[in-house]
């Protein structure tokens, strides 16, 4: 898991590349706000980072594959008849056995 030395480590590298460019400390400290966000998401959902990306990679291709059907289904009701309501409830029982 994160701790402070490592996020004392990667501000003191991010202040160091920023001060070489023309980002400002302003720019760092949006960086430095999105990182500790991150890691505090990652915590709170009890998952490291793979895990989240795998997990929010999935339900974001599901959501895609979803979507594309739908529109099809849209165009010709006969194809795709039930796959919204499908992949709602398996996204529903995905979510709530993670709970």
């Amino acid at each position: 898991m994160i701790n402070k030395f490592h996020l004392c480590f990667i501000y003191i590298n991010l202040q160091a590349f920023f001060s070489k460019t023309n980002i400002n400390k302003y720019s760092l400290n949006i960086y430095m706000t999105l990182y500790e966000d991150s890691v505090a998401h990652l915590e709170k959902n009890k998952m490291n980072y793979i895990e989240h990306f795998t997990f929010s990679f999935y339900l974001g291709t599901s959501l895609f594959t979803g979507s594309i059907k739908a529109f099809i289904h849209c165009l010709i009701p006969g194809l795709y008849q039930t796959s919204t309501s499908d992949l709602s409830d398996s996204l529903n029982e995905l979510l709530h056995k993670r709970d």
